[in-house]
């Protein structure tokens, strides 16, 4: 009975470590800090809108100018481009995001105002 019962405990131990261990691979495991939000504290800003399905994508912290800071973040989905939140202002928060197809921007939001909220979407190529 002891023995099954180590044996039980060892094998629920072994598929808890290995399931840890693989979930990052699968590239959908991640710790958030609100819906859809980044993990990375110093990458704040409003979430982008629902409707752009960016949680269906691996995401990725981007720092274009190299000075250590994140400028923005991108959602990819089978390697390609789906989302990309950017800090158009530098000022550390997100305030742009655009939606992507086939490399295409399709719809865009922004945070004009700095109130940490988007305003409503627009198509690309339309008026701002």
């Amino acid at each position: 009975m002891a023995k099954s019962r180590v044996l039980g405990r060892a094998t629920f131990v072994m598929a808890l470590a290995l399931s840890l261990a693989a979930a990052p691979a699968c590239g959908r495991f991640m710790f958030a800090s609100g819906p859809d939000r980044p993990d990375d504290d110093d990458l704040l800003g409003p979430p982008p809108p629902p409707d752009y399905q960016c949680e269906r994508g691996t995401r990725e912290v981007v720092d274009e100018d190299r000075d250590g800071h994140p400028d923005g973040v991108v959602h990819k989905a089978d390697g390609e481009v789906i989302c990309r939140g950017d800090d158009t202002d530098r000022n550390g928060r997100i305030d742009r995001w655009q939606k992507l197809d086939h490399g295409r921007v399709t719809s865009e939001a922004h945070d004009s105002d700095g109130d940490g909220k988007l305003e409503p979407a627009k198509p690309a190529g339309s008026a701002k």
